[in-house]
């Protein structure tokens, strides 16, 4: 043992700096020094962190599910063709393929029974000749309807019996009708007959065969009228046969109707047609929009189309989102390959680079926790150091027993135990140096000193505490300005009363939540939580109730005010006061509200305190059997009355100084008197 001048020389290392010693000693001499002196090497500022590669790696997966998205019902060569496009060309498609798809659209809704083919031959390019068609047909069916507005009225026109009748009388008919516009109508009889005289001119009665098979409205034409409604009957029925022979496949004809009726039709029907035609030439072919996205060149693609265009919109600012998260995730792979190619002979660091590279983040941190350790190891050791030093300059030769003997664990003993073993040494010398001393005096001195040490320790735990709480790090000049608005509006509600209660009382909930997080721990009894605190689920960490045994079902919301509450009670103490409740009451209100909770007998039970729920719900139960109130006289009276037939003894801590009062005494009054009235005293 090291002494000095004046005795034994003061051992220089505290309680708590022989405690780590011990440790690090252990540690010292167990440590593979070798790793440690490697990882010494390792510049773990530079080495990136599991945690942000994993967390790009995430980002990465999230930006690619949600691209995939975006691909579906998008075949390998249609995304490609989008992403060689340019986004005004993408942009041009949409809008021209959302217009012409109306026009394909509307003309499918129109139900006509051309559509199908009209939706072939638009595939197919070919409505340009249903266009030749067209106009060839109108132009026919326009001739038509001009010869019927010859024949006008007349129902009924008989030519002959056959297509070669008209084709022999359609001469004479137009020469007699320029006779008729010259020389005026025929002479006919009662019976609507031709009359021709022996001086008829030669050009009538080389008609008698014509008048005997020609009739209109059942009589022989003699009027210029009748004879150019048989020409124009003639001609409509040539024209009609020219027309039935030139109608393509893909238009309908109604050969049941009237001649009239069905030219009107088919005019209908061409017009629409025509519309139709224009109306989907006025956009670029179908096929020149899909072909550049690798659709199928039907129209019926294009709301394919619009919706792969459209589906792709967000795709590019994705992928661009996905190229830097990939950059990203090269420098983290860079920069790890960079600092693990410096040490190749530590092996976790290896290891730490290949599961890094492979994605496989939970082995990562465990390979740099490993590291981590040997850092740890390495920063204590210096501690170690220094404090072996200190410890060397004391004694040399103890310092050295500690590192070198074979029962190095009694030297460590030996070390834990050397400042209390010095303490009581230098006690004695006190004691030797002090002849005759009073002990009962010296007990006193002890007392003296012991609770000086109490009160200063509670002082600096009371100054730490606060110095803590109101420090600059954590009370913010906006904390301290919510704070002192809250105490000023606790201050302005007052009682609670007046006109503006309500309002206040607003104010003041608004102020304890804005000051709410500066306060570490708020204490408030239960009325005023309801009050003042605007009530919200899981708002604290922990709600600490004492003297739950005494709160009733008013209470129970309390639980709704954090994730884990503490109940403080004591069930054989006093239970809820409920004064002025009705149990009839609260059996209605549990009926009305409760009905299907399994508990609500007890949630009725006016007495029943938080307490008694909290002890049949959770469980969990912890009695604290140190009693610091009653001095020991009174708690064993408590014990034995209540707490030890339930196998609970509180023991009581209270120190009791030597002239305290007796907790019992028994006073004899020599003046006393007693009274009675009826059957009390």
């Amino acid at each position: 043992m090291a002494r000095g001048a004046g005795g034994v020389k003061k051992f220089p290392l505290s309680l708590k700096d022989i405690d780590r010693y011990c440790k690090q000693l252990i540690a010292y001499r167990d440590a593979d020094k070798e790793q440690i002196e490697m990882t010494r090497r390792v510049d773990f500022d530079a080495l990136p962190q599991p945690d942000e590669c994993e967390y790009v790696v995430e980002a990465l997966a999230g930006l690619n599910a949600q691209l995939e998205s975006h691909r579906t019902g998008l075949t390998e060569e249609q995304w490609a063709a989008l992403q060689a496009s340019t986004e005004e060309a993408r942009v041009a498609a949409r809008e021209q393929a959302v217009k012409l798809n109306e026009q394909l659209e509307r003309i499918n809704r129109s139900g006509s029974a051309w559509v199908a083919d009209f939706m072939k031959a638009y595939d197919a390019a070919e409505l340009e000749a249903w266009r030749t068609s067209i106009k060839q047909l109108s132009t026919r069916v326009q001739t038509i309807e001009r010869l019927l507005l010859t024949i006008g009225a007349v129902k009924k026109i008989s030519v002959g019996n056959n297509a070669a009748d008209m084709e022999k009388y359609l001469p004479y008919a137009k020469r007699l009708r320029d006779y008729l516009n010259e020389k005026g109508p025929l002479k006919t009889d009662a019976h609507g007959q031709v009359k021709l005289g022996v001086f008829a001119p030669a050009l009538l009665k080389d008609g008698k065969e014509f008048f005997a098979a020609v009739s209109v409205e059942g009589e022989q034409p003699s009027t210029a009228e009748q004879v150019e409604a048989v020409i124009a009957h003639i001609q409509v029925h040539w024209e009609l046969d020219a027309l039935r022979k030139e109608i393509p496949q893909w238009l309908p004809v109604s050969n049941d109707v009237k001649t009239a009726v069905m030219v009107a039709r088919m005019e209908a029907d061409l017009a629409q047609i025509t519309q139709c035609i224009d109306a989907v030439s006025a956009y670029p072919p179908a096929r020149q929009l899909l072909a550049p996205f690798a659709f199928p060149p039907e129209g019926s693609k294009l709301p394919e189309l619009i919706a792969g265009l459209e589906r792709y919109a967000g795709a590019p600012a994705l992928m661009a989102q996905i190229d830097q998260k990939k950059a990203q995730l090269q420098i983290v792979h860079r920069q790890t390959n960079k600092v693990a190619d410096k040490h190749p002979d530590v092996p976790w660091l290896q290891r730490y680079r290949s599961v890094m590279l492979d994605g496989d983040f939970a082995a990562a941190r465990e390979s740099l926790s490993v590291g981590e350790a040997y850092m740890r190891q390495h920063e204590a050791f210096a501690e170690f150091h220094r404090l072996d030093g200190v410890l060397s300059e004391w004694s040399p030769q103890f310092a050295k027993d500690l590192r070198t003997s074979e029962g190095s664990d009694k030297m460590i003993e030996r070390l834990r135990t050397v400042r209390p073993a010095l303490n009581w040494f230098r006690a004695a010398q006190q004691v030797d140096i002090r002849p005759g001393a009073d002990i009962a005096q010296l007990d006193k001195e002890l007392t003296l000193l012991e609770e000086k040490i109490y009160q200063e320790v509670r002082t600096l735990a009371a100054a730490r505490a606060w110095d803590h709480a109101l420090s600059g790090h954590r009370i913010t000049a906006r904390m301290r300005k919510n704070l002192v608005e809250y105490a000023q509006s606790v201050k302005r509600l007052g009682k609670g009363t007046g006109k503006y209660a309500d309002q206040q009382l607003r104010e003041v909930r608004r102020a304890l939540d804005n000051c709410r997080e500066a306060v570490p721990v708020w204490i408030m009894p239960l009325h005023r939580i309801i009050d003042q605190l605007d009530v919200q689920s899981n708002m604290f960490d922990v709600v600490m109730v004492d003297e739950a045994s005494q709160a009733g079902a008013e209470a129970c919301f309390l639980q709704y005010l954090a994730p884990s509450i503490i109940v403080i009670g004591d069930d054989k103490q006093v239970s809820p006061s409920a004064v002025g409740v009705r149990e009839e009451d609260m059996r209605k209100l549990a009926d009305h509200y409760l009905d299907d909770d399994e508990d609500k007998a007890g949630w009725a039970d006016p007495k029943r305190s938080l307490f008694d729920v909290a002890s049949a719900r959770f469980g969990g139960t912890l009695t604290l059997t140190e009693h610091r109130r009653c001095v020991p006289e009174i708690i064993g009276f408590s014990n034995q009355l209540t707490y030890e037939p339930d196998d609970i003894t509180l023991t009581p801590v209270r120190e009791v100084p030597a002239d305290r009062l007796a907790p019992f005494k028994i006073v004899h009054t020599p003046y006393g008197r007693q009274e009675r009235k009826g059957a009390a005293k």
